[in-house]
């Protein structure tokens, strides 16, 4: 019996694997699985059948019971019903004194299986090893009990095979019903990960970030559709292919030094690299990788999300860069507020020093020894004073007298200057274009810029030969373009005459290019001044814009954008001589200024010029003056800054005591600077600190023999 019952196990077993692969292929259509299952289980009954063990001349056992249990338990009501159709007539064909018994097993066994399924899916603890096993002990009870109905044999089939079967039996049917589980299970299993995957695959594609799986070695195995787009290539294109084809070569060891440092630990990580677009263009992506190990531990696959984050790059470059350059153009204000103010004091102080070294040779007999110490106090003093022009062009409020020039043709009158002031072994070589359109712009400032770029240039080659190349032309100068500059930002797209100074020296690397302008930064030594400085307060001073290009060995290329004018150019051609030097006056001037030894020079110098002064040290005592001796005041020397009442509020109290009154302005700022607040006011002139003794008295006869608005 045990060797039967053996061979029926290995056929049921056979037969589970046989329905698992059945259940795989018909799992969405249960009737054409019940009909199937119902077949497979009578086939495996009917040989099961066909080597049973004999006890008695038409009186066979085998184990159909199992079978039909299992069919109904495992395939349903349709699997029992066919199975036992089959089995049942298998059966009778086979007759003898056990056919009816035989019968009645077949039936109970299917009925008592069909049971169970039913059980089964009200709670699956009827499928736990204690309940089979109960299970298949009662569908045997009931088999043995069905022996009595053959005549003569009842009870020695009890005796003789009763307690094999009642412990073999259950236990064969446990034991074939748990094979039949598993295989249940792994079908589950199956299934739950194939809907699982479906699942992500179909949520990976609706997703417009890029995923994609691949191996350890780089093989992408999975790529959805927003990863297939973006790279311009098929699913099958790209399954197989490396991952790390796409990753720019110069971050491909990152990323992979990235990835293999993920453990069980550390799953994941997250960075950034740049990837080659099918256009060629490189981009930048964020990945965040996931590490898959197997059962045993070690990596299987890699699974990536990754998204295109080239415009947020972009974004905050701009960002970085536009906050560099406020961040410049406030340094740039703050030191120019604090250079223009330093300048107008000092031109205060050199007033006093001028001043007083003009009255002192005045006083000084031509022989005297002491003319040539003052002499260079003289001469100190005015490049003291040409250092406060650079300080005030440098915070943009130099003396501008704007008038349209031709860019091209100043140049050409400075070429003899230009090369006597630079290295001989340096060649300065010019393209600068005819029939260039004029610009609004003060000579004098546009000259000291194209000197001081040139001059810069010849000490970025030094002591080597080398090529100084000065170009002009127009130019459209486009948003990006002007970006790029400094303080042109703000201007307006549109057309530019551009000025162009080249050398091949040794260029500048970031650092240095982004110090460039800063005051009294140099690469050659400490303390070199405010050229490059001073040029951009001129720049800044016209609403132009500058750029700097520099790469280290392949020299420098400085851009000054001037905005093109419609006017016709004017010839500044020559210079123009001064007249009424060393002229006398009469009259009564009174000279205002809060500086004690400003008002005292003015006073001493008019005076020996011939005119009667009266002096006032601020704004309220200026308008008590000047009411006490309003007929007599032919002039009036006004400072602008002063304590009390300032500049234009003692203008306006002067004029409002006699409307006709001349009134020069007087200031350590320049023209341009200083008479904003009196356009239309009719001003009679201005004086620009610090003056000379000539320089005072020639305004004062100019002012009273004339009676010209200065300054709107």
């Amino acid at each position: 019996m045990v060797l039967e019952l053996m061979h029926n196990v290995a056929l049921l077993v056979a037969l589970a694997v046989g329905l698992q692969i059945l259940a795989r292929r018909m799992e969405d259509r249960p009737a054409l699985y019940g009909l199937s299952t119902g077949l497979l289980f009578g086939v495996a009954g009917i040989v099961g059948m066909m080597t049973p063990m004999h006890f008695a001349p038409g009186v066979i056992y085998d184990g159909r019971s199992i079978v039909l249990s299992l069919a109904g338990l495992f395939g349903g009501p349709l699997a029992a019903a066919v199975s036992a159709v089959m089995c049942g007539a298998y059966r009778l064909h086979l007759g003898g004194a056990g056919a009816t018994a035989g019968l009645l097993t077949v039936i109970e066994a299917a009925a008592l299986g069909t049971i169970l399924h039913y059980l089964r899916r009200r709670h699956e603890a009827w499928v736990s090893p204690a309940p089979l096993w109960a299970f298949g002990l009662l569908v045997h009870v009931i088999m043995l009990a069905l022996q009595f109905l053959i005549p003569n044999v009842g009870w020695d089939v009890l005796r003789r095979i009763g307690p094999s079967v009642l412990i073999f039996y259950p236990l064969g049917f446990l034991l074939i019903a748990q094979v039949f589980l598993n295989g249940e299970e792994r079908r589950k299993a199956e299934q739950a990960l194939r809907q699982s995957e479906e699942r992500y695959r179909r949520v990976s594609e609706d997703m417009p970030v890029l995923i994609c799986r691949f191996l350890p070695g780089g093989e992408i195995t999975y790529a959805n559709e927003a990863y297939c787009k973006y790279f311009g290539k098929t699913s099958e294109a790209l399954v197989g292919s490396s991952f790390l084809s796409r990753v720019h070569e110069a971050d491909r060891e990152t990323v992979m030094r990235a990835i293999s440092s993920l453990t069980a630990d550390s799953p994941t990580e997250s960075h950034e690299h740049r990837v080659i677009a099918p256009n060629g263009e490189i981009r930048w992506q964020r990945w965040t990788h996931r590490v898959l190990f197997d059962a045993q531990g070690p990596a299987v696959a890699y699974q990536s999300v990754g998204e295109d984050i080239t415009d947020r790059m972009r974004a905050e470059a701009e960002k970085e860069r536009l906050e560099a350059q406020v961040r410049h153009a406030q340094k740039l204000e703050s030191l120019g507020v604090l250079a223009g103010g330093i300048a107008h004091d000092f031109n205060n102080l050199l007033v006093g020093i001028l001043g007083n070294a003009d009255l002192a040779m005045m006083d000084l007999p031509p022989t005297s020894p002491a003319r040539a110490s003052i002499e260079q106090v003289r001469v100190a003093a005015r490049r003291a004073a040409e250092l406060t022009t650079q300080m005030l062009a440098y915070s943009g409020k130099g003396a501008f007298v704007i008038i349209p020039v031709d860019l091209s043709k100043i140049i050409r009158e400075m070429m003899g200057l230009l090369r006597s002031s630079i290295s001989k072994k340096v060649t300065v070589q010019h393209r600068l274009s005819e029939d260039l359109p004029s610009v609004q712009a003060d000579v004098a400032q546009v000259r000291q810029v194209i000197m001081n770029l040139i001059i810069n240039a010849s000490e970025a080659i030094g002591d080597k030969e080398g090529v100084i190349t000065v170009s002009t032309g127009v130019m459209h100068a486009d948003r990006r373009f002007l970006a790029e500059t400094h303080m042109g930002e703000d201007l307006p797209e549109g057309r530019y005459v551009y000025l162009e100074v080249s050398d091949t020296g040794t260029g500048m690397d970031a650092e240095t290019k982004s110090k460039v302008f800063d005051p009294f930064f140099s690469t050659k030594f400490t303390g070199r001044g405010l050229g490059l400085a001073a040029t951009l307060g001129v720049i800044r001073g016209h609403r132009a814009a500058i750029k700097v290009e520099s790469e280290l060995g392949r020299g420098t290329t400085f851009t000054v954008l001037l905005p093109s004018s419609d006017e016709p150019a004017v010839d500044v051609s020559g210079t123009i001589s001064p007249q009424n030097a060393g002229a006398r006056g009469s009259g009564t001037i009174l000279v205002v200024d809060d500086e004690e030894q400003v008002l005292r020079v003015a006073q001493a110098l008019l005076e020996r010029a011939g005119y009667s002064v009266l002096t006032a040290g601020d704004g309220r005592a200026a308008v008590r003056v000047f009411r006490e001796h309003a007929g007599e005041i032919a002039a009036v020397l006004l400072d602008l800054t002063m304590p009390e009442l300032n500049g234009d509020e003692t203008f306006n109290a002067i004029r409002h005591i006699r409307p006709d009154a001349r009134v020069i302005l007087s200031s350590g700022y320049s023209q341009q600077e200083a008479t904003k607040k009196f356009a239309g006011k009719d001003l009679s002139g201005f004086i620009q600190k610090p003056y000379v003794g000539d320089s005072l008295v020639q305004k004062i006869s100019e002012v009273l023999s004339t009676s010209t608005e200065v300054g709107g």
